[in-house]
């Protein structure tokens, strides 16, 4: 469960440095061989990943813009 949340957020990071506005986690695909990861987590693992890509890097995510 960790490594995909792991992948989710270098997905997400991918997804802002090629300039996208907006980005949509989904629990489509979800089967008996793959679970569904909570939604809470998912989002708070992604925001706080691009959160600290930022402090690290340049203001490229940020809030305030939506």
């Amino acid at each position: 469960m960790l490594s995909r949340l792991d992948e989710v957020c270098q997905e997400a990071e991918s997804a802002i440095e090629q300039n996208y506005s907006f980005i949509v986690l989904s629990d489509r695909g979800v089967s008996d061989s793959r679970m569904s990861l909570s939604s809470l987590l998912s989002c708070s693992s992604v925001h706080h990943h691009l959160t600290k890509k930022t402090t690290q890097n340049e203001n490229r995510y940020c809030g305030r813009n939506w």
